[in-house]
C-alpha cells in the first residue's frame, strides 16, 4: 500500500484521518505545521500528501507551492485538506499545485475511495536519445498521445547525466550520435547496478544488416527496432522486456573480445560506405558548383553573398553592373559600402533578426530599399534574402534587381491617384451642398450641413462657417463640424475677441474675398494651438458673399500638408459661391416670408400669422372639458384725430410705440389693420379673471401718456373679446367674433364688451364686486368672528380661529367669506386684507388680556398671496414682537404648502423661530408627501371637516381619522378635528385620542365681544362631557 503524510495543526483531525487510512492498509505519517513537514520531506519522499489550508504560520498553499519548487519533491501529488469557508479557495488551491481537494470533516465512509483516486498509479516515464531534433519531437509527441511521460537526451552522455537524477521505465535509443552512440550507452547501462535491468530498445534508421543486430544483443539492448516503425511496436517491445532476467554485468569488465571485434568491424565498414559516399558526393558537388557558378555569373540580377559577420563573399557581374564597383574592391569587405547611410543601422538590425531561430532554408520575400552605388548615387532596389547554415556560420544570399524606372512610374501614378482623389473629394462636397440647397429650409440647417458634408463626404477633418451679423459686422462662429468640441470653444473665443491678431486675420480674409490658403499650419503662428494638437495641416478659407458684400467665411482643414492646389482651390471657390448663392436665396426667401406674415411699420405678426399660431394654440384644447382661453382685439380712441393734426408719420410712430408696450406685457400681440391690435390671454378661469386681466393690461399699456412729435398724448382703447369654446372652437370663428364685440363696444361707447351678453353681465358684476370690495378696505368693513377649539379632555376652549366676514351696507346680512375671498385673491387685495385680519385678531387677543382674561391662542388663515410675498414671515414677527402676550397661530392649507415645499419651509421655520406655531389646515385634502410632512415646521394637524362627517358612516372613514391622528402623534404633532357637530363624533374623537376639536355642537363662529363672555364663564362647551 502507499506511504501518506497528513500535514494539519488539528489533533483530532489528524488521528481521524490517520485511523481510517491505517485501516485501509496504508502507512500514514503525521506533521503538524510547515516546519515538520518540510524536516520530513527532507529525508522521506511519500506517495501523497494530504494538505490542510489553513496551518499556522506557513498557511497550506504556500508550503504546496515551495514542495511544488522543489525537484526532488515536485512530482508528489498534493491534496488540499479544507473546509473552503472562503468561495475561491478551492480554484486557489489547484493553482498552487494541488491535484484536488477533500471537504472537512472527514467522510469516513468516502474517505478511501476518494484517496483512492489520488493514488492511481503515474503515467511511465520513457527516456529518447537522439542527436536528430526533428526525430526527437516526432517520437515524443507519439509517446505522449499514448499517455506517457518523456524526457529526452541528444546523446548518450547526456542521457546518463539526466538518469542520475530522474527516474525512468525504459530507454529508446538511436545508435549513431556524437559523444557515445547508442551501443556504447546500452552497454553502460547494463554495467551500471542501478539500471542494469532497464527495458532498453535501439531504433534506427542507418544500422540494419543482421551483424548490427547481432552487435546489439551483445550489447545487451532488448529490441532492435529499423525506423519508421508505429508507436505500439516500440511500447510492445518496451513491455515485453520488462521483468525479464538477464546476468548481471561485471562493473568495469570491457566488451568481451568477439563483441569488440564485431563492433570494430561493423565501424570499419561503415567508414568505407562513408568515404565512397563522400567520394561520389565531391563530384557531384564539384559538377553542381561549377553549373551554380555559371548561373551566378549568367544572372541577369545582382547576387551577392555575405557570411555572418556581413562581409560580402560573393559579387556576380550584374552586381558589378548595378554598383558600379570591380568583384575585387567589393569582395570581403561590408555590405555597408552599398548601403545609404541613414539605412544602414536598420538594416544591420533587420539581417541579425532574419538570422535568429533554427531556420537553415528561411527566406524574406522581395520588398523595396535604397541602394547606393560606388559613386554615391542612390537608387531603388527589389531585394529578397535567403540564409544557410554553414560550417562557418549563416551565410545569407541577397537577390538585387534596380526598379528605378518602376518606382517612378508608380510614384507619378500615386500622385496622379492622391490628386484625382482629393479631387473626387472636393466634387463629393460640391454635389452634397448642391443637393443642401434645394432642400435647406433655414439658414442654421444650410450651415451645419454645409459643414456635415465637408466632413463626411469631403473627408476634411474639421470645417466651420462664421458669419458677419449685428449692426456692428463682426465676425461670429455659426456651424462647425469635427471630432474636438474643445476647438469650436476656443474658436468661439477667438472670434469674440476682436482685438486679437488671429481674428484680425480672419477678418481681412473675409473683407480681402480672396481664399486664404495656408498649406503648413506648423509654421503658422497665428493658429489655435487646438488645431495644430489635432493633426490638421493645411487649411482653406473661402470668403462667403451676399449681393456682392462680403458676409462671412467658410474654412476646410486637411491632414496633409500641401493639400490645397490651384486644382482644388478652383472646385473650392465654386463651392463657396454656391454656399453664398443658398444664403442670399434663404435671406430673400425669409424677407418674403417675413413680409407675408408680418406687419411692415411695428414689426408684430398680422392676422395671417396671429391666425396660424392660435390655430396651433386650439389644436389641443377642442374636446371635453376645453381649457379657456381669450381673444382680445383692441383698436385706439381718437387714432384718427392724431393723425389729422399731428401727421402721419406721428400715427406711425405711436402704433410702433403702442405696439412695443402692448409686445412686453403680452407676447401674443398681432397687428390686424391701421390702429387695431389683436392677442390671446392664456388659461382664465373664469370671465371675472379676463376682465380683471384686461384691466391690468390696459393700466399698463395704456396707463402713462405717449410722447409723439413733442407731445404727450394721453390714449384710450376699446376691446372686444370672444371666449374659447364657448364663442368658438376655431381660431377663425374666435377672431370674427373678438371683432364683432369690439363693434359693439364702439356702438355701446363701452371700453370692454364680450361677445357674449350673458359674460358682460358677469364681468361687469365681477367689476363692480371689485369696486365695492376695494371701498370696504377703505371704510373698514370686514369684522372677525371667531370659533373656539376645545380641548377633547375637558371641553375647555384651548384656542380660537379668527374667520373674516364682511359687513356690506348694500347687504343685510354679513356677507360669507366663500362670496368675496376669491374676488379678493384674483384681484390682488387678499394680501391687505390678510394683514389687517393679522393686526385685528392681535387686537382682540390684547383686548381679551386687558380684562384680566386667559386669552387663548389665536389662529388666522394664511393666503398663497401672503405666503409667497417676500419677508412674510419677518412681518408677522414683527406684528407679535409688539405685545408679550401675543400667542399667534398660522393656519395655511395643506395645498398651499405644497405649491413650494422647500421655499415654505424656510419660512415658516423663521415664524416658528419667533414663537409663532403652525397648523395645517384641511389635512388630508391635498397631496402632501409624508417625508416632506415630518420636515415641515408645524405644529398641528386639523383634520378636514368631510372626514369627521364621513366618519360615522363606516369603518373606512374611522379608520382615515384614526390613521391621522396616529401620524399627527407620532411625529409629535398635536391633532384638531374640523366641523364637529354631533356628540357621537366627539365621543369617537375622544376614544381616537384626539386632542383638540371645533364645530358646531360646541359653539359656532361669534363676535369677538362674545369670546369675552366665554372666557369669563370657563365652563366646558357642548354640554356634558
Amino acid at each position: 500500500m502507499s506511504r501518506i503524510l497528513i500535514v494539519d495543526d488539528n489533533p483530532t483531525n489528524l488521528r481521524l484521518a490517520a485511523s481510517v487510512l491505517e485501516l485501509e492498509g496504508h502507512q500514514v505519517d503525521q506533521a503538524a505545521d510547515a516546519d515538520q513537514a518540510l524536516d520530513y520531506l527532507s529525508g522521506t519522499v511519500p506517495d501523497l500528501i494530504l494538505m490542510d489550508i489553513a496551518l499556522p504560520g506557513t498557511d497550506g498553499l504556500t508550503l504546496t507551492r515551495r514542495i511544488k519548487a522543489e525537484p526532488r519533491l515536485a512530482a508528489i501529488p498534493v491534496v488540499a485538506l479544507t473546509a473552503f469557508a472562503m468561495k475561491g479557495d478551492d480554484q486557489k488551491a489547484r493553482e498552487a499545485g494541488c491535484i484536488g481537494y477533500v471537504t472537512k470533516p472527514i467522510d469516513t465512509r468516502e474517505f478511501g475511495r476518494q484517496l483512492a483516486g489520488f493514488l492511481a498509479p503515474p503515467a511511465q516515464r520513457l527516456l529518447i536519445v537522439d542527436d536528430n531534433p526533428t526525430n526527437l519531437r516526432l517520437l515524443r509527441a507519439q509517446l505522449e498521445a499514448e499517455g506517457k511521460q518523456v524526457v529526452e537526451a541528444a546523446n548518450g552522455v547526456e542521457a546518463l547525466e539526466l538518469l542520475a537524477d530522474t527516474p525512468v521505465d525504459g530507454v529508446i535509443s538511436d545508435i549513431l550520435m556524437p559523444r557515445m552512440d547508442g551501443y556504447r550507452l546500452c552497454l553502460a547501462l547494463r554495467r551500471h547496478p542501478r539500471f542494469g535491468a532497464l527495458p532498453f530498445v535501439l531504433y534506427t534508421s542507418t544500422y540494419n544488416s543482421p551483424a548490427d543486430r547481432d552487435l546489439a544483443t551483445s550489447a545487451g539492448a532488448d529490441a532492435y527496432v529499423a525506423k519508421p516503425a508505429p508507436v505500439g511496436v516500440l511500447l510492445a517491445a518496451l513491455d515485453a522486456a520488462r521483468g525479464r532476467q538477464r546476468a548481471p554485468s561485471a562493473p568495469g569488465a570491457e566488451l568481451e573480445t568477439p563483441v569488440l571485434k564485431q563492433y570494430s568491424e561493423i565501424l570499419i565498414r561503415k567508414l568505407e560506405e562513408k568515404s565512397e559516399q563522400l567520394g561520389l558526393a565531391y563530384e557531384g558537388l564539384a559538377q553542381i558548383e561549377a553549373r551554380l557558378s555559371g548561373l551566378v555569373e549568367s544572372a541577369l540580377d545582382a547576387i551577392i553573398a555575405i557570411d555572418q559577420q556581413q562581409k560580402i563573399v560573393l559579387f556576380n557581374s550584374a552586381a558589378e553592373k548595378l554598383f558600379g564597383c570591380p568583384r575585387e574592391q567589393a569582395m570581403n569587405r561590408s555590405l555597408d559600402q552599398f548601403i545609404p547611410v541613414r539605412f544602414q543601422r536598420a538594416h544591420h538590425s533587420q539581417v541579425e533578426k532574419f538570422g535568429e531561430g533554427a531556420d537553415t532554408g528561411r527566406r524574406m520575400g522581395a520588398r523595396m530599399v535604397w541602394a547606393q552605388r560606388l559613386d554615391g548615387t542612390e537608387f531603388p532596389v527589389d531585394a529578397s534574402i535567403s540564409k544557410l547554415a554553414t560550417s562557418h556560420g549563416w551565410l545569407y544570399t541577397v537577390f538585387l534587381r534596380d526598379i528605378s524606372e518602376r518606382y517612378q512610374a508608380e510614384q507619378a501614378l500615386a500622385k496622379s491617384e492622391a490628386r484625382l482623389r482629393r479631387v473626387n473629394r472636393v466634387l463629393s462636397v460640391l454635389s452634397g451642398i448642391n443637393t443642401l440647397i434645394v432642400r435647406a429650409g433655414n439658414q442654421e440647417e444650410l450651415l451645419t450641413e454645409a459643414c456635415r458634408i465637408a466632413v463626411d463626404s469631403g473627408h476634411f477633418p474639421r470645417a466651420w462657417i462664421a458669419l458677419m451679423d449685428g449692426p456692428d459686422d463682426r465676425l461670429r462662429f455659426r456651424a462647425g463640424q469635427g471630432d474636438d468640441p474643445a476647438f469650436f470653444t476656443e474658436l468661439e473665443q477667438l472670434l469674440a475677441d476682436q482685438d486679437s491678431p488671429r481674428y484680425a486675420a480672419w477678418l481681412a480674409a473675409v473683407k480681402g474675398r480672396q481664399p486664404l490658403v495656408i498649406n503648413d499650419l506648423a509654421a503658422e503662428p497665428l493658429m489655435l494651438p487646438s488645431t495644430r494638437a489635432s493633426g490638421a495641416r493645411s487649411l482653406a478659407a473661402l470668403p462667403l458673399s451676399i449681393d456682392g458684400a462680403a458676409a462671412g467665411v467658410m474654412v476646410l482643414y486637411a491632414a496633409e500638408p500641401g493639400f490645397f492646389d490651384s486644382e482644388e482651390m478652383k472646385l473650392l471657390s465654386e463651392l463657396a459661391g454656391d454656399v453664398s448663392y443658398a444664403l442670399e436665396h434663404l435671406r430673400k426667401s425669409e424677407q418674403i416670408h417675413y413680409l407675408a406674415t408680418h406687419d411692415e411699420l411695428t414689426g408684430l405678426p398680422n392676422r395671417s400669422a396671429f391666425s396660424d399660431r392660435l390655430a396651433r394654440s386650439l389644436k389641443d384644447r377642442n374636446g371635453a372639458g376645453a381649457q379657456m382661453l381669450s381673444v382680445l382685439v383692441m383698436d385706439l380712441e381718437r387714432f384718427r384725430l392724431v393723425n389729422e393734426t399731428l401727421g402721419r408719420e406721428a400715427g406711425d410712430e405711436l402704433l410702433r410705440q403702442v405696439a412695443r408696450r402692448l409686445t412686453a406685457a403680452e407676447d401674443s400681440v398681432a397687428r390686424l389693420n391701421g390702429d387695431v391690435f389683436v392677442m390671446k390671454l392664456r388659461d382664465p378661469q373664469s370671465a371675472a379673471e379676463v376682465a380683471h386681466a384686461v384691466n391690468a393690461l390696459v393700466e399698463r399699456c395704456f396707463g402713462a401718456s405717449y410722447a409723439v412729435a413733442g407731445e404727450e398724448l394721453r390714449i384710450g382703447c376699446r376691446i372686444g373679446i370672444a371666449v374659447h369654446p364657448s364663442d368658438g372652437r376655431d381660431a377663425e370663428t374666435l377672431l370674427h367674433n373678438a371683432e364683432a364685440a369690439l363693434r359693439r363696444a364702439r356702438v355701446t361707447s363701452e371700453r370692454l364688451a364680450f361677445y357674449a351678453p350673458e359674460l358682460n353681465a358677469r364681468a361687469a358684476e365681477a367689476l363692480n364686486l371689485e369696486s365695492r370690495l376695494r371701498r370696504a378696505i377703505e371704510r373698514n368693513e370686514f369684522v372677525l368672528h371667531y370659533q373656539p377649539k376645545v380641548g377633547m379632555a375637558d371641553r375647555r376652549i384651548t384656542g380660537v380661529e379668527a374667520l373674516i366676514r364682511w359687513r356690506s351696507p348694500d347687504q343685510p346680512h354679513l356677507v360669507p367669506p366663500g362670496q368675496f375671498i376669491p374676488v379678493l385673491e384674483e384681484c390682488g387685495l387678499i394680501g391687505e386684507v390678510g394683514d389687517w385680519a393679522l393686526r385685528q385678531a392681535l387686537a382682540d387677543q390684547d383686548d381679551w388680556w386687558s380684562r384680566g382674561l386667559v386669552a387663548p391662542r389665536v389662529a388666522v388663515n394664511v393666503s398663497p398671496l401672503q405666503l409667497r410675498r417676500p419677508g412674510f414671515a419677518e412681518s408677522v414677527a414683527a406684528l407679535t414682537s409688539g405685545s408679550s402676550m401675543a400667542e399667534l397661530e398660522l393656519e395655511i392649507t395643506e395645498s398651499v404648502i405644497m405649491e413650494d415645499v422647500e421655499r415654505n419651509i424656510v419660512a415658516l421655520s423663521a415664524a416658528r423661530d419667533a414663537g409663532i406655531t403652525v397648523a395645517v389646515d384641511d389635512f388630508g385634502t391635498g397631496y402632501s408627501s409624508l417625508a416632506y410632512i415630518a420636515k415641515l415646521p408645524v405644529n398641528a394637524l386639523k383634520i378636514d371637516r368631510s372626514f369627521i362627517v364621513g366618519m360615522t358612516d363606516g369603518p373606512e372613514g374611522l379608520a382615515i381619522v384614526s390613521s391621522i391622528i396616529a401620524l399627527a402623534h407620532a411625529l409629535r404633532l398635536k391633532v384638531v378635528a374640523e366641523g364637529v357637530e354631533t356628540e357621537e363624533q366627539a365621543r369617537l374623537l375622544h376614544l381616537l385620542r384626539c386632542d383638540e376639536a371645533q364645530g358646531y355642537l360646541f359653539t359656532r363662529p361669534v363676535p369677538a365681544a362674545d369670546i369675552v363672555a366665554l372666557l369669563m364663564q370657563r365652563k366646558p362647551l357642548g354640554g356634558p362631557k
